[in-house]
């Protein structure tokens, strides 16, 4: 005959009347992970399990690396952690302390991360000073060297006359090829020899007219339709341009018109053209009619000039106009009947415009007057005896 009794009546307190003695000493008997001492005292962790990683390709290996979720991998990696799970006190060496308060030393004392670049450069700085330099280093530029300046000096800001710039520093930029520089001079020099300080024409032109020529970006047109806007534009001053293309109907005008608004800053800028009145440059004592050059005309029309009244030499206008076609680009494709198909091709097409000033038209004009006045007239028959006369035809 057995007794067969459920767990429950076990864990029942000593008090109840369903115990005996020979069950009062079970508590004791049972396994070390169900004593209520070895429950307080000692910590409960999972059991150790495996982990193998699944090789979704021939050539991948499982992973080795442990997890963060792994107890028993945070326990491996960390010692003071294995301690204080085991209930023991983690132990702290003695070169953890130091190390420890020259970090807080550091802190407190307000050290950066930059304290070695910094002291570097001081030095490098005071080594230039003592062999005589600016204390600047090489390749800096004018406005970096009076900001240095100004902070060795305190914060003074100083005359931009006075500042005084190693001319050591700025070589490097200045003067990059030293030898071809002096090989440039040398065949200058010759040349003023052998002409004996004489310029010519185009030199003179280039030294007393001022243009500019801006190439605008593609636009997605033909040559065909920006051609007409071009030929439009060309000859007019750049504010007739500019109001020719607003008026008009051109799905392109207004791209024409932006690229003349920026030639015509790039002129004023660069150059310094229409800067007449600005600059106080002597003007004209009473206007100017001049006569354009002969265009031609269009199919059976006689080639046209124009008169112009000009009252400013500097006032900037539209010299010349072409337009540049581009490659193609392909947008689409056409689908046809019957399976076939085409590519829909968009043509990109620019625009180039050269700027100048009124005294080009002015001088043009006076060199055609010059011209006809010095031409020879024209004879019909020249006096000079008749040769090779044949008593038959020659051709």
């Amino acid at each position: 005959m057995s007794l067969h009794l459920p767990a429950r009546r076990l864990l029942r307190p000593a008090g109840s009347p369903l115990l005996t003695t020979s069950f009062l000493a079970a508590p004791s008997t049972l396994p070390l992970r169900h004593s209520p001492s070895n429950h307080l005292h000692q910590p409960q962790c999972p059991q150790r399990q495996q982990h193998r990683g699944i090789k979704w390709w021939p050539s991948q290996k499982p992973s080795k690396k442990p997890t963060s979720s792994d107890p028993f991998s945070q326990m491996d990696a960390d010692p003071a952690l294995r301690r204080k799970a085991q209930g023991k006190s983690p132990t702290v060496s003695s070169t953890d302390v130091e190390a420890a308060q020259e970090k807080f030393q550091s802190q407190v004392t307000g050290g950066g991360i930059f304290d070695t670049e910094i002291a570097e450069a001081d030095s490098e700085r005071k080594r230039r000073k003592e062999r005589g330099g600016s204390g600047v280093p090489m390749g800096a530029s004018s406005s970096q060297a009076m900001m240095q300046q100004q902070a060795e000096g305190g914060g003074q800001s100083s005359d931009m006359g006075s500042e005084t710039i190693d001319p050591e520093n700025s070589k490097l930029y200045l003067d990059p090829d030293p030898r071809a520089r002096v090989r440039w001079e040398r065949k200058k020099v010759i040349q003023m020899v052998r002409k004996g300080g004489r310029t010519t024409r185009e030199e003179r032109i280039r030294i007393s007219e001022r243009k500019i020529m801006m190439r605008s970006p593609y636009f997605f047109t033909s040559v065909k339709k920006l051609g007409a806007l071009t030929r439009q534009i060309a000859g007019k001053t750049v504010d007739d341009a500019l109001v020719q293309m607003r008026f008009s109907k051109k799905k392109f005008a207004k791209h024409i018109s932006r690229h003349l608004e920026l030639s015509k800053n790039m002129a004023v800028a660069k150059k310094g053209m229409g800067l007449g009145k600005a600059t106080g440059e002597a003007p004209l004592a009473k206007p100017v009619e001049i006569e354009t050059k002969k265009k031609p005309g269009m199919s059976g029309m006689q080639p046209m000039k124009k008169k112009l009244v000009i009252t400013d030499p500097t006032r900037i206008y539209i010299d010349e106009a072409w337009v540049n076609k581009g490659s193609y680009y392909t947008s689409r494709i056409y689908r046809h009947g019957r399976g076939m198909k085409s590519l829909w091709k968009t043509p990109s097409t620019s625009m180039t415009v050269v700027l100048k000033e009124e005294k080009t038209r002015m001088r043009q004009h006076r060199e055609r007057q010059i011209k006809q006045i010095k031409a020879k007239p024209w004879v019909h028959l020249p006096d000079k005896p008749v040769t090779a006369q044949r008593p038959y035809y020659s051709w």
